[in-house]
């Protein structure tokens, strides 16, 4: 078996038969999956937590700022009353 990376091509030739009903281990084992290297699955693991911890920094300040916003309405409908 050649060495060459999984394409969509090679996934399509595998697996679209016209009466094909089920994947077996062959199938599945015929196919070479390109992994990332250790070094760059760390990189990425990294990256990933930097970007959460930033979604979860918005999300804190998206709470903060849907307070402040029920105070001042409350504080502007006290003033009006």
């Amino acid at each position: 078996m050649d060495k060459r990376k999984l394409s969509e091509t090679d996934i399509i030739s595998k697996f679209i038969l016209l009466a094909f009903k089920t994947v077996n281990q062959t199938h599945i084992g015929s196919l070479l999956v390109t992994v990332p290297l250790l070094e760059e699955l760390k990189r990425i693991v990294t990256k990933v937590d930097e970007l959460m911890a930033l979604c979860d920094q918005l999300k804190a300040r998206l709470t903060d700022a849907q307070t402040t916003k029920l105070h001042l309405t409350d504080a502007i409908i006290a003033k009006a009353l």
